[in-house]
């Protein structure tokens, strides 16, 4: 079978990103703790990001492989489990997506619009709590796809085909999702825009209280991360819509929709480091100390000679390898 051009490109970004979303997420956990990245934008991020990597992870290594015929014969061994996990996989991280991103959106509003609020109304408590109903809402509406998107992967003339047992419900299931994520996604998009709003306005009327403006245009800058997950999102259910529905420009609507589903789960990180500070700084310190031990247990694992031997200037210590 051959593979595209965009496959290539698609997976050197994976490649590039898993690892970098990796390391934001063991930074996030590493201090989960500090003062800077334990509030609740960071912890919903914490069950994004494992939402997304599982995803990321799923979708090449689980389906894209096996679409282009790569270890054929290793999957067709492990199925028909590894096909029903994985596509049920895909389909429970996409409304994940759904619910994380809102209730992100829910955060970032209310921080906004309402800072005085925002503590009373994101405690630890309300965050646990608010997290477990996303997840329950996210297993539940995803249910019905254990059995609807359950499926055989083919081979049809040299081309990996995947061949649902129950196609006219994977119909129903495109249209349920576009009918719940193109109104969410849009809801998100116009609550951002009255967030930027409010914060110009507030932005105005502190102008000349200093230190006011550093923390409200920290909440602003991760508000950012935010919208552009929400654009993605409706990029996302704009051209899944059009892919479902087929069509003569079927293979132009697929390929925007693999490269936006690509980007869509692995931009985030790129963006998280680029809005917060705290996070590079805690990023870079994670990998300083990384390096700073790997030296440290090189240095204590070199050999050393014995405390009876004593060298004489200019000898020579025969060493046998």
């Amino acid at each position: 079978m051959s593979i595209l051009l965009e496959d290539y490109i698609l997976f050197a970004f994976f490649c590039v990103s898993v690892v970098l979303y990796v390391l934001v997420l063991v930074t996030l956990i590493v201090n989960r703790k500090s003062e800077l990245l334990n509030g609740p934008f960071f912890v919903m991020t914490l069950h994004l990001g494992v939402a997304e990597v599982v995803a990321t992870v799923n979708n090449w290594l689980l389906v894209k492989f096996r679409m282009m015929g790569i270890f054929y014969d290793f999957y067709s061994s492990l199925d028909p489990l590894l096909a029903r996990m994985s596509n049920y996989t895909s389909w429970l991280m996409a409304y994940s997506h759904f619910t994380l991103i809102t209730l992100i959106t829910a955060n970032r509003f209310i921080s906004i619009v309402w800072p005085m609020r925002a503590k009373k109304i994101w405690n630890q408590r309300v965050v646990r709590i608010s997290l477990t109903v996303a997840w329950i809402i996210t297993f539940v509406i995803s249910s019905p796809m254990i059995e609807w998107s359950n499926g055989d992967y083919v081979m049809v003339n040299e081309t990996m085909a995947l061949n649902f047992h129950h196609p006219e419900k994977m119909g129903l299931a495109y249209f349920l999702m576009s009918v719940i994520g193109l109104p969410v996604a849009i809801f998100q998009i116009l609550a951002y825009i009255v967030m930027f709003v409010t914060a110009s306005r507030y932005a105005r009327m502190r102008a000349n209280q200093p230190g006011s403006t550093n923390a409200s245009s920290a909440q602003l800058k991760l508000a950012i991360t935010g919208f552009v997950s929400s654009i993605h999102l409706l990029l996302v259910m704009i051209f899944t819509t059009l892919a479902s529905a087929g069509g003569q420009y079927f293979s132009i609507y697929y390929l925007i929709y693999k490269i936006v589903t690509d980007i869509f789960y692995q931009f985030n990180p790129y963006m998280l480091l680029a809005c917060s500070s705290a996070l590079r700084r805690a990023l870079l310190n994670l990998l300083r100390r990384t390096k700073e031990k790997s030296n440290t247990t090189a240095t204590n694992t070199q050999p050393s000679l014995p405390i009876n031997v004593r060298s004489k200037p200019n000898s020579t210590v025969p060493v046998r390898f």
